[in-house]
């Protein structure tokens, strides 16, 4: 498992299932992340902008790999992502809560991704 107070100084980050809704965690996420000054892409099949940002569709528009990839979606999607084989194997996976479960967790590990599962990424920008 990574060290959350590490991850959470990473400069580049993916938000998968971004919102443009204020009152989603996808939103809020994008949000600090950017005030934050971290380079945010937001990742959503169904938006055009959040926030000013580009949003992309896949993991694969993106135009550079990020440091991490923040899961804001359910766990069914987090397996699907996984499998899709196009996260490179150094960027780091934090499941937001609510966004996994146990099984989740140690399928990503089998896969030879570090995560993070024990944190809200709101929570520990504000530590920073």
């Amino acid at each position: 498992m990574a060290d959350k107070k590490q991850v959470i100084k990473a400069k580049v980050w993916a938000v998968l299932g971004a919102s443009n809704d204020p009152e989603k965690y996808g939103y809020k996420i994008t949000q600090a992340l950017k005030e934050k000054g971290k380079t945010v892409y937001p990742l959503n099949p169904k938006e055009g902008e959040i926030l000013g940002l580009k949003v992309y569709k896949d993991l694969g528009q993106l135009p550079e790999i990020p440091d991490v990839i923040d899961f804001v979606v359910p766990k069914t999607i987090g397996f699907e992502v996984i499998d899709s084989g196009i996260i490179p194997k150094n960027t780091i996976l934090w499941f937001q809560p609510g966004s996994f479960d146990q099984k989740l967790v140690e399928y990503a590990k089998s896969k030879g991704y570090d995560v993070v599962a024990d944190g809200c990424v709101l929570v520990e920008l504000r530590n920073i």
